[in-house]
């Protein structure tokens, strides 16, 4: 078997369909073990018969050069079970084992072919490093022969980021540790360099804020007393020649100096932000309380002896006890006093009605058309009319000792029991039951019950173990009653009652399942 450059590029990768099983194999291989199979990054198991997605049989492509060679043309790899999902990534590659497992014999014939498939793996054996090869880091043709790119010793390298030095050698000076520290700080190292020329004026202008920051204490006073500036400029007109001995004494180096400092930008710039609506605002604010602040400040005896009768903490405290202290415990989330003799917890009282076990109207109780929902027991009371809803959640049962009568009312049984009653329309009228189809029936009926079927268009009645027909008799148009009507079909499984006899009119048909039981003794006749 020859090996083609275009037959002998050892890796394809495929992004699969949805439920897509096979996969074809351009290249040559010598048996299965030199096949591997990813999904994304997971390998594959190879097996002949896959029964789940990540298992796979490979089938091979004989060469034309060397038909007797089952992957000379390489071959397909199927997935089993579902195949893979839409989207992944199947990649397969050649990876023959580097061995020779026997020698050609040192006496009789040559074996050609032997031989040949021998030099065919060296062949696909040189593509598989020269694959590998491509795919790994060195050095390109043009760079200096120099440069080191092999990796430090394992105990150098530990816990490092691999970089370049200057040169383009392999280093690993820098701690992993310290990489993931500024990459955990990102946003700030982002914020740094959003105003790195505001950052180059401050070191540019450090000397000055230091002089500004040492002179503070002299800016404040000059601060403080604007009010006499302003004044002396309202008196220029009164100048005297002692006035300007005065002013030649602020002529001075230290005063000019200090002058100087409060002329600065950075300076200048403070005031600005004092002369802000925002703060100028807070002043103003604290001008409006400052009655609340005298008083305060008139009171602080009385403050600091709250502060010291109130506290809060997460153990109770054991010094300062005096009798009518409060203590908020924090831990079991209790309000206490000290008694004189140890903290007691203070009850609060009800938070709600229903914590009111023996509750007492003065009034009427108005609803205001809402529901009043688990009433209970109501003894001797009239429940007026209303737009509201007065509801039950368990039965009614009038005994021979009740007094109370309801009358010219209606009662909704809807999903309700009342027990020893029948509802009717009317005292000459007729008594109501429950009407539905055969398949409306109860699912789990009692002996006894009792229904209008409006599917057989009659009235029934259950037995203890099957419903039937009650009353009826024959039929006919008008008021006759000559016609006695059956079905023509059993649907449902019967066995006739213990010492009973059957007649039914035929034709009749027993559905397919369905069973008809006679005991012994008894008789079903079908005429």
């Amino acid at each position: 078997m020859t090996i083609l450059t275009a037959k002998n590029t050892p890796r394809v990768t495929y992004t699969a369909t949805s439920g897509q099983t096979a996969f074809t194999i351009p290249f040559e291989f010598f048996s299965t073990d030199d096949i591997k199979v990813y999904n994304g990054t997971t390998l594959l198991t190879y097996n002949a018969s896959p029964s789940t997605a990540t298992q796979y049989s490979i089938t091979g492509t004989a060469s034309s050069s060397d038909s007797a060679y089952e992957f000379g043309a390489g071959g397909t790899i199927t997935l089993g079970s579902t195949g893979a999902s839409a989207d992944d990534i199947i990649t397969i590659i050649r990876d023959i084992s580097i061995e020779r497992t026997s020698d050609f014999p040192t006496t009789g014939s040559f074996d050609i072919s032997s031989l040949n498939t021998d030099l065919d793996k060296i062949y696909a054996k040189l593509a598989d490093i020269d694959q590998q090869s491509d795919r790994s880091v060195k050095l390109l043709d043009t760079d200096s022969i120099s440069a080191t790119v092999t990796l430090p010793a394992k105990a150098s390298r530990a816990s490092k980021v691999l970089t370049f030095d200057s040169n383009g050698n392999a280093v690993t000076s820098i701690a992993s540790v310290d990489v993931t520290t500024i990459a955990g700080i990102s946003s700030d190292v982002t914020t740094v360099s959003g105003i790195a020329s505001n950052v180059t004026s401050v070191a540019t202008n450090i000397s000055n804020i230091n002089t500004v920051a040492g002179a503070i204490s002299n800016i404040n006073t000059v601060a403080g007393l604007s009010s006499e500036i302003s004044s002396v400029a309202g008196i220029s007109s009164l100048i005297t020649s002692d006035f300007v001995s005065d002013l030649n004494t602020l002529a001075t180096t230290d005063i000019v100096n200090d002058l100087n400092l409060l002329a600065t930008s950075d300076f200048v710039s403070d005031l600005n932000s004092l002369a802000t609506t925002d703060f100028v605002s807070d002043l103003n604010a604290l001008e409006a309380i400052k009655a609340n602040v005298t008083t305060v400040a008139s009171n602080i005896s009385d403050v600091n002896n709250f502060a010291s009768i109130y506290r809060i903490g997460s153990s109770d405290p054991t010094t300062s006890l005096d009798g009518g202290d409060l203590f908020y415990n924090s831990t079991d989330n209790q309000l206490k006093f000290y008694n004189g003799s140890s903290w007691a917890s203070i009850t609060a009282g009800i938070a709600d009605l229903v914590e009111d076990t023996t509750p007492q109207l003065g009034g009427n109780l108005d609803a205001q058309s809402n529901n009043i929902t688990n009433l209970g027991t109501v003894n001797t009371h009239t429940i007026p009319s209303g737009t509201g809803t007065f509801a039950l959640t368990s039965d009614i049962t009038f005994t021979s000792s009740s007094t109370d009568t309801l009358s010219n009312k209606t009662i909704s049984t809807s999903n309700n029991t009342i027990s020893g009653l029948v509802v009717e329309t009317a005292s000459t009228g007729s008594a109501e039951i429950p009407v539905g189809t055969t398949a409306q029936r109860d699912g789990s009926p009692a002996t006894g019950m009792f229904r209008f079927n409006s599917t057989t268009t009659s009235f029934e009645g259950y037995n203890g173990s099957a419903w039937g027909s009650v009353g009826g008799g024959a039929t006919g148009g008008g008021g006759d009653e000559v016609f006695v009507e059956t079905d023509v079909t059993v649907s449902t499984s019967y066995t006739l009652s213990s010492n009973k006899n059957a007649l039914t009119i035929g034709p009749i048909t027993i559905s397919s399942g369905v069973t008809v039981t006679v005991p012994t003794g008894q008789r079903w006749l079908v005429l």
